[in-house]
């Protein structure tokens, strides 16, 4: 054992009569004593302090120090008293609900040896126990995401930090000279770890035990269960200062600052508390970041931001710098320059002068519209961009065939069409036009035509197989096949005529087999074109997709009471009736729970559920309050009764929420563990799934394995599936 490196235990008490001889026995058995234990009763309220000098008396030996408080002065202000005092290298606090195992001071001190007396701080993991004792989690994984990777808990932390707090706070051991260099407990804050943290990362190494050498308690008045929320002001305000503090710190933290803080400062000033911090938080927001800082504006200009004489300043200020850097930042694109405007042979020269793969995404339709095929083309496309690849959109619809549907449809209202069978045939030439045969030989007419104008690429990625592409390295991208399609009619295929059917299944299965590869947004549509269409099994490959919508995952989450979110489009087409009537035999069980009704929705009266109307994500508030519900809700759900894909739970899972999806089509393939998939009509079944997913401790635990599945779903990884896919 190491000499002069003494360790002094601060015990933070408040309210904890229930549990505080507990903890004084746990440090009282540590196989490497303390020098010093310090508790600090900050004017508790119950018999917490008689508690003490009952243990006292019991344990003369300990020689452990007490000191009261007559009135509450907070957590950090008592730490940093308790600071001053401390004349040991190294100290610890511990709350008073909490407990020490054995081992714990022992493997802390012999690992910062071991570091070569080099850190800053030294962490374990930590268990999870409830207010009796019994272990409830045996892994602070389980709580909070950790970093995967070699080295990834250790070393220079900072910037991983910004982006999530891993660290159990009962279970750093902190040096003492460390924490005075950066400035002791910031006392503005009711809470002091995530800051303090931070500070010390930025100061030096962290490293850590990867075992459990503490049990930390989960109360329900305690300031995690009660204040840790995202409609907290407090909370809101300590986030937005702690962030800001760090600006400069590092390159890669302020760029994720300047990411982090606008939808931070929107929720911080609705509060109407902060309102100096908020403006604060918009100027670290828009620095070098001119489109984030205008959409900033815009957003709070709708709450009513711009009603205050210093946010008009500021927000003045802002627009002239946002000027003069796009003034600066204008530049022409590589796309720009190799397009088809220019001769092949200036195109192949400006590419191979660049380095750059050259692939041609095609759509019946502008492949970078966010609102075509519920905005996948445009995500993919923004994907392969991102990996570095010079991406050539081409849109393939007929020239005049809008127009000509246009006309069908207005036609429809005409009264000398009203006849019964005229009225059919109608409805038949309009919902079987773009799954005709003449339309598919339009749009590949009109996809060869536009292809040969782009000149040469490297590959090309064909949005559905309802025309056809030649092209060496083709690859087809659809999130369903013509049999899947047919199985629920009324949907899909249901009025377009059996010959048409039948010819465009013989074009898929044609493609599949023409092609370089077919690509599915879902293992379940893959498993069908290889069964039903008879696609090789080694080109058909389930790539994935991504999110319209990406909000960072809450890392204090309130589990309970039970929030289900409810965000459709469709009321009846995605279940919402029986959402709402298992609803309502959930909340006999939970009375407290939740349910948030997004998009085109009746007005529902059931007690509980509370109804959002319509959100236009491109509308800055009303992406603010989407944010807000993501970071809220407990659980997604969305029961369509057949859905290809759902967009919808790969945001969720990126937000770290739960999903209850339908049992057929693509929801069960993306969700893997990290949902539940039933019968909408079932509804014995619903009830029980949400009842599932309303318990507190099976929701945290899908919502850790939600986060860590949404990483193989993101634009890049999904991008990294079909580059590879092409170049095989």
């Amino acid at each position: 054992m190491a000499d002069n490196l003494g360790v002094t235990v601060v015990v933070v008490c408040y309210n904890h009569e229930r549990f505080v001889e507990e903890l004084l026995d746990s440090i009282l058995v540590q196989t490497r004593a303390p020098e010093r234990v310090l508790i600090i009763d900050d004017a508790s309220g119950d018999s917490s302090v008689a508690r003490i000098v009952s243990w006292l008396s019991r344990h003369p030996e300990a020689g452990y120090e007490l000191v009261v408080h007559p009135q509450n002065i907070g957590l950090c202000r008592g730490l940093n008293e308790a600071l001053e005092t401390i004349t040991t290298p190294f100290y610890t606090y511990v709350s008073a609900d909490d407990r020490m195992i054995p081992e714990r001071l022992e493997s802390l001190i012999d690992r910062w040896v071991g570091d070569g007396h080099r850190a800053v701080a030294v962490y374990s993991n930590a268990r999870r126990i409830d207010e009796e004792g019994q272990v409830l989690q045996p892994d602070y994984r389980t709580l909070h995401e950790w970093p995967s990777g070699p080295g990834a808990l250790e070393g220079n932390i900072h910037t991983r930090l910004l982006h999530q707090c891993w660290l159990p706070a009962a279970s750093v051991l902190v040096a003492t000279e460390a924490v005075r260099t950066v400035g002791g407990y910031d006392e503005r804050w009711f809470f002091e770890d995530y800051d303090l943290w931070l500070r010390l990362a930025a100061h030096g190494r962290i490293i850590c035990v990867d075992e459990p050498l503490v049990d930390f308690r989960e109360v329900s008045t305690s300031l995690g269960t009660t204040r840790f929320r995202d409609d907290d002001a407090g909370f809101l305000a300590a986030r937005v200062g702690i962030l800001l503090k760090q600006v400069g710190v590092s390159d890669e933290g302020d760029a994720y600052i300047r990411t982090a803080m606008p939808p931070l400062a929107i929720r911080l000033w609705r509060t109407g508390e902060y309102r100096d911090l908020v403006v604060e938080a918009l100027r670290a927001a828009t620095q070098e970041r001119p489109a984030l800082g205008l959409g900033v504006r815009l957003a709070l200009a709708r709450v009513g931001v711009t009603r205050e004489p210093g946010a008009v300043r500021a927000l003045a200020c802002l627009v002239r710098e946002t000027r003069d850097r796009c003034r600066r930042l204008v530049q022409t694109p590589l796309s720009a320059v190799i397009s088809r405007g220019h001769a092949p042979a200036m195109q192949r020269r400006v590419a191979a002068a660049h380095g750059v793969r050259r692939v041609a995404v095609l759509a019946i339709g502008d492949p970078r519209d966010p609102g075509l095929w519920s905005g996948t083309p445009s995500n993919l496309v923004q994907g392969l961009e991102e990996a570095g690849v010079d991406v050539i959109t081409v849109d393939c619809s007929p020239v005049g065939w809008r127009f000509v549907r246009r006309a069908v449809q207005l036609a429809w209202g005409v009264p000398g069409l009203a006849k019964r069978g005229r009225r059919t045939a109608m409805r038949r030439a309009l919902a079987g036009s773009t799954q005709s045969m003449t339309h598919l030989r339009l749009v590949s007419w009109a996809a060869a035509r536009r292809l040969r104008t782009v000149g040469p690429v490297d590959g090309v990625l064909q949005m559905g197989t309802g025309y056809s592409v030649r092209h060496p390295r083709t690859a087809s991208y659809e999130d369903m096949t013509i049999p899947q399609a047919l199985q629920w009619p009324s949907r899909f295929w249901g009025t377009v005529p059996q010959r048409t059917t039948v010819a465009r299944s013989r074009h898929q299965v044609e493609s599949y087999a023409a092609n370089h590869a077919a690509l599915f947004s879902t293992g379940w549509a893959a498993d069908s074109a290889v069964n039903d269409c008879h696609c090789p099994s080694e080109k058909a490959r389930a790539v994935g997709i991504s999110a319209n919508f990406e909000v960072e995952p809450s890392h204090h989450k309130q589990w309970s009471p039970p929030r289900f979110l409810f965000p459709a489009r469709e009321w009846i087409g995605k279940g919402g009736p029986q959402v709402a009537k298992a609803f309502s035999d959930v909340r006999r069980e939970f009375p407290e729970a939740e349910l948030h009704l997004v998009g085109q929705h009746p007005q529902v009266e059931f007690p509980g559920v509370i109804c959002h109307g319509w959100k236009d994500l491109r509308d800055p508030g009303d992406r603010a309050d989407m944010e807000d519900l993501w970071r809220r809700a407990t659980c997604c759900i969305a029961l369509a009764d057949c859905e290809p894909a759902g967009i919808i739970f790969v945001e969720a899972m990126q937000a770290g929420v739960p999903s209850i999806g339908p049992a057929v089509g693509g929801p069960g393939w993306l969700l893997g563990d990290t949902g539940i998939t039933v019968d909408r009509d079932d509804h014995a079944a619903l009830v029980a799934a949400m009842k599932t997913a309303a318990d507190p401790e099976s929701a945290r635990e899908r919502s850790g394995a939600a986060r860590h599945r949404a990483s193989e779903f993101t634009r890049a990884a999904v991008a990294r599936r079909i580059m590879a896919a092409i170049d095989e």
